[in-house]
């Protein structure tokens, strides 16, 4: 009886390695955004720069970098040029906000003509999206949100939690409360705990960008 058992599992073992059969992947999700490649969200802009050196200020020339974006003395603009994104056929330009010395926000600009292809290529990334309209898709979870705006050619990723801070300046700001907006503007907001996470991307970590 055991020698029959014995020659069954055999039989089985065989069999699934001559089918290939092996434990089914992750399904691709919105937990698997932390930030943009080897960037995460919370990272210092001197931690950024190590991370990805060629990495220069916004500057009057970048017309393209449109998303709109609040004036502040605690925001921070830093662009990466000619990005190799998925499949995508052009590359695209990525602009990284920070807040308080801290990667708040990721943007980036692709060529408006494909869009399709961008879709593509977020839908086969971070799974099956949360809400919005098949031209302004989200994904989001607890911690961040992803929307896509293809009228305008561009899509962004935030931090939530960082996100909250800026809000409330900017409120603040808003209702007059100026010295009140500004407490702490030595403090940045609370640090994100990466210990335990492995960093993932926000666009194409599997590309590096181009000379």
């Amino acid at each position: 009886m055991l020698r029959i058992l014995s020659a069954l599992l055999l039989v089985a073992a065989a069999a699934a390695v001559a089918t290939g059969s092996e434990p089914a992947a992750p399904s691709p999700s919105i937990a698997d955004l932390k930030g943009f490649a080897e960037i995460e969200f919370g990272d210092s802009l001197e931690v950024a720069k190590k991370k990805h050196p060629e990495m220069r200020p916004v500057s009057t020339t970048d017309t393209r970098l449109n998303a709109a974006a609040i004036q502040s003395p605690h925001l921070v603009r830093e662009v990466i040029g000619d990005y190799k994104l998925g499949n995508v056929p052009t590359p695209v330009q990525v602009e990284l906000r920070f807040w308080r010395d801290q990667l708040w926000a990721v943007v980036v600009y692709y060529d408006r003509g494909e869009s399709e292809a961008v879709l593509k290529y977020l839908d086969e990334t971070y799974g099956p999206r949360t809400s919005g309209t098949p031209q302004r898709p989200i994904w989001s979870d607890d911690r961040v949100q992803l929307q896509v705006v293809t009228t305008g050619g561009w899509y962004g990723a935030t931090s939530k939690s960082i996100s909250e801070d800026a809000r409330s300046w900017f409120f603040k700001k808003l209702s007059g409360h100026a010295a009140a907006a500004d407490e702490g503007s030595s403090k940045p907001a609370e640090k994100h705990d990466h210990s335990h996470e492995s960093a993932k991307p926000v666009a194409g970590s599997e590309n590096k960008p181009k000379p």
